[in-house]
C-alpha cells in the first residue's frame, strides 16, 4: 500500500495518545483536586486520636486464631449499638449511632453458634436487651460445617 517506517510511527504514536486520552479519563474522577478539597467526614472510631473508620469505610481486622479479634470487634459493635454518647471501650473511642444506621457482621471464623453466643455478649456489654434493627447478623454457611 505504499506505507512507510514513518507513516508506521504516527500510526502508532496515535494509538498511544487515544490509550493515553482514554486512561486519563476513566482515572480523572479518582484524582484528588487540591484547590477543592472533599468534605471532611467525622470518625466513628479512634485509637489514640487516630481514626480508625468514618463513614463510607469498611473495616478489615486480622490477626492470628485466639489473639481476642472477636473480643475487640465485641466492644466496636457494643459501641454502634449506642445511640446517644460517645463512648470508649478497650482504649477505643467509638461514636454514638445518633442516626441509628445499619451495621453488618461478618466473621468467616466463627460458626452460627459463636456467632451468636458472641452477639449475646456485645448486648450485655452495651446493656441493651435486644438489638436495634440496623444490626444484622450474617453467616456465612459455605465456610462452616453444619453440625446435626
Amino acid at each position: 500500500m505504499g506505507y512507510i517506517e514513518n507513516d508506521l510511527m504516527k500510526l502508532f504514536i496515535r494509538l498511544l495518545e487515544q490509550a493515553y486520552e482514554s486512561t486519563s479519563a476513566l482515572l480523572k474522577p479518582y484524582t484528588i483536586d487540591f484547590s477543592n478539597p472533599p468534605v471532611r467526614l467525622e470518625p466513628l472510631v479512634t485509637t489514640n486520636n487516630v481514626v480508625i473508620a468514618s463513614p463510607t469505610n469498611t473495616v478489615c481486622i486480622t490477626k492470628s486464631e485466639g489473639s481476642g479479634k472477636s473480643n475487640y470487634i465485641s466492644a466496636l459493635i457494643a459501641g454502634t449499638l449506642n445511640c446517644t454518647d460517645t463512648i470508649e471501650s478497650l482504649g477505643t473511642c467509638i461514636a454514638a449511632n445518633v442516626a441509628g444506621k445499619a451495621l453488618l457482621v461478618y466473621d468467616t471464623e466463627q460458626t452460627e453458634d459463636q456467632l451468636y453466643r458472641n452477639l449475646r455478649n456485645v448486648l450485655k456489654r452495651a446493656k441493651i436487651d435486644t438489638p436495634q434493627s440496623g444490626l444484622k447478623r450474617l453467616v456465612l454457611p459455605i465456610l462452616h460445617e453444619k453440625r446435626g
